[in-house]
């Protein structure tokens, strides 16, 4: 079978990163001057601050980030990024993935606020990233073994800062807009600003819609939280496991070897007691 050599498959994966980066650099150009209907009202630097307040923007950056580090960090230093680094990422690209696919693409949309872009935008930013980096860790996981006790004293809580911070930036953001709209409305504005579908970046942080909205927002957090610990604890399992059954091939490797040397060495004796024998 053809392998390819080790610089054709750093240029092949630098090459796919720079699509990833020349995409990423596109779909911020486009939310700026051809925005979706919901955001056409807001000024340029509104709409930069809107498309960075998606947890789905910053989780992906975050990926192309790893993989910058990932490529660089294996061909010229021929090490990688640590195994928590690793899992940070992928808990936060799988929370974009399933947070999408299961909350909000199944709540009510409009779907003329997508163009084909945004579609082809939205397959790719929440599941063709997160797959990717989902098989990048299963692949290149299971080399050491990571101990729960240790886990729990300090990174289990650094992963879950992230999106911690995320939540109380994004609530106050929300706030504060919200406070904003009000006095648009206080000074007799036609259009009060900004929208009311700009304050939040998601559907579910809004606490001020009525009766409940206060509700949903506090089962939103609680969700993301039991997601980040509970992805945390199987991405471990998943490390655990691979690094068992790397542990088991070794073993049996190393038992054929042993056994092969074993058959070696007695043939070699026969034949030189045979030959002592003959003597």
């Amino acid at each position: 079978m053809y392998k390819l050599s080790n610089k054709a498959n750093f240029y092949m994966r630098l090459s796919a990163l720079i699509m990833l980066i020349l995409f990423l650099i596109i779909d911020l150009i486009l939310a700026i001057y051809f925005p979706m209907d919901k955001f056409k009202d807001l000024g340029y630097s509104e709409r930069v601050g809107s498309y960075y307040s998606y947890f789905t923007t910053e989780s992906n950056y975050m990926v192309v980030i790893y993989f910058c580090l990932y490529l660089f960090d294996a061909h010229f230093r021929g090490t990688k990024p640590s195994f928590q680094t690793r899992l940070a990422v992928t808990v936060y690209i799988t929370i974009t993935m399933l947070v999408f696919w299961l909350g909000i693409f199944t709540a009510e949309q409009d779907p003329k606020q997508y163009s084909f872009y945004n579609w082809v935008s939205t397959v790719i930013l929440h599941l063709i990233m997160p797959i990717t980096m989902i098989t990048s860790f299963v692949l290149t996981c299971g080399h050491n073994f990571v101990s729960l006790k240790k886990q729990h004293k300090i990174y289990l809580w650094l992963i879950v800062l992230y999106p911690a911070i995320y939540c109380i930036v994004i609530l106050i953001r929300g706030h504060l807009r919200y406070l904003d709209y009000m006095d648009s409305i206080a000074r007799g504005d036609v259009f009060p600003h900004p929208p009311r579908d700009t304050w939040y970046p998601y559907f579910f942080f809004d606490y001020s819609v009525e009766p409940d909205g206060w509700l949903l927002a506090a089962a939103t957090v609680v969700v993301v939280f039991g997601l980040c610990f509970g992805l945390q604890y199987f991405y471990i399992w998943v490390n655990n496991l691979m690094y068992k059954r790397y542990q088991s091939r070794e073993h049996r490797l190393h038992d054929f070897y042993q056994k092969v040397l074993r058959k070696l060495d007695k043939k070699s004796k026969n034949k030189h007691s045979k030959e002592d024998n003959k003597k």
